[in-house]
């Protein structure tokens, strides 16, 4: 994709140094910018759904039944390794 946008002349010349230091050219870095950004979005929007929901993201289409007996069955193995190190 192709876009053009007019920046003040302060941030392009920060945009470019910081090009530079990487060593990529400006389109380059502003490219990995915007996808960091992007990324950095998409994962804190996910903090914020419930289990089903991510797991629907995932298409695991695991039961709410088996979901629950998988975390009774993590606690009661949570107690006995804890009870073997004590």
């Amino acid at each position: 994709m192709s876009l053009t946008i007019e920046l003040p002349v302060t941030v392009e010349h920060s945009l470019r140094k910081n090009a530079e230091k990487q060593g990529v050219s400006l389109e380059r870095y502003i490219s990995r910018l915007l996808t960091e950004m992007d990324v950095e979005n998409s994962i804190e929007s996910q903090e914020n759904l419930s289990e089903a929901e991510l797991l629907q993201l995932v298409q695991l289409n695991v039961h709410p039944q088996d979901l629950e007996e998988y975390y009774r069955l993590a606690e009661i193995f949570k107690k006995v390794t804890s009870t073997r190190g004590s």
